[in-house]
């Protein structure tokens, strides 16, 4: 079932041709929520992904993720990026330990209702967030926002999901 959903999130991302607008009216809701917050893990997105490096601020501090020895890290928010595995920009900043960053803002293909993400299908997300004890926020495009019950006992659930139309709380 994930695969035929992932499959088809893939397809309805390549259609949506306001994405810019619709990732300001995300960004936007995302600072709502993460106002108050000085320490902030975000993504460098790939393949159609709401673009948050416009969240970067010199207020707050950023961390990108890196993968490194097939585990998830967070790295300070330095220039140049390098390119690593998946195509995946990274910094060479700082590692920081997860459970220093207030909030986690995670890139997402699919997420129901419930507060349940499908991502690309490696886990790195639901295995370094299982343990996280700050906030998680997932978000997705409302087109992919859905009803479906397809969590699996290892997916990890949100405190917030945000979309361009709303911003769900499930704290």
């Amino acid at each position: 079932m994930k695969d035929e959903l992932r499959k088809h999130a893939k397809i309805i991302r390549t259609l949506i041709s306001n994405k810019e607008e619709l990732d300001l009216l995300i960004i936007n809701r995302l600072k709502n929520v993460i106002k108050d917050c000085k320490v902030i893990g975000i993504y460098y997105p790939i393949r159609g992904e709401v673009d948050v490096l416009k969240l970067i601020n010199l207020e707050q501090e950023f961390y990108l993720p890196c993968i490194e020895d097939d585990e998830f890290v967070y790295t300070k928010f330095e220039t140049p990026l390098y390119k690593g595995k998946y195509g995946i920009h990274y910094s060479k900043g700082e590692i920081i330990d997860k459970n220093k960053i207030n909030v986690i803002i995670v890139p997402s293909l699919y997420v129901n209702k419930s507060g349940y993400r499908i991502g690309y299908g490696a886990g790195y997300y639901d295995r370094m967030l299982e343990d996280y004890v700050g906030i998680k926020i997932f978000i997705v495009y409302d087109a992919l926002l859905s009803e479906h019950m397809f969590q699996e006992a290892h997916d990890v659930r949100s405190d917030y999901i945000i979309t361009e139309k709303e911003t769900i709380c499930l704290m």
